[in-house]
């Protein structure tokens, strides 16, 4: 499958901080192209950050949103948002969980996503799904 791949995504991604939800994310797909490729010599760094970069071309297509500042504000809200929504609806049906599992929940979700996009959905995590 062709990716066209926006400069400003790649760049986000190849220069998160550290800290960022951004590299957390990376990270989480850094471990699931791990474990599928264990048997490769393929690099899965590249191919997590070639999926991160595919989904966030395609998320913000057409936006107004660019540059690499910007683009990693927009992805370290998505979670955020996510999490909110997660612990919203465990406090409203009086679920057990913690504010760090509704942030990794939110994490998981946008790795999710990614894969979905990238055609690899057996690799998702279905726990989370």
């Amino acid at each position: 499958m062709v990716f066209l791949i926006r400069p400003d995504a790649f760049l986000a991604v190849a220069y998160a901080k550290e800290d960022s939800d951004l590299h957390a994310i990376n990270n989480r797909l850094t471990e699931r192209f791990a474990m599928s490729l264990r048997d490769s010599n393929a690099d899965p760094r590249e191919y997590a950050a070639h999926c991160l970069s595919a989904f966030l071309s395609h998320a913000y297509e057409g936006t107004e949103i660019s540059g690499t500042g910007e683009i990693e504000r927009a992805v370290n809200l998505s979670p955020n948002t996510l999490a909110g929504n997660y612990w919203i609806t465990r406090i409203k049906r009086n679920l057990p969980g913690s504010q760090q599992r509704d942030w990794e929940l939110a994490l998981e979700t946008f790795v999710n996503a990614c894969l979905s996009h990238y055609g690899k959905p057996e690799l998702q995590d279905r726990a989370a799904a």
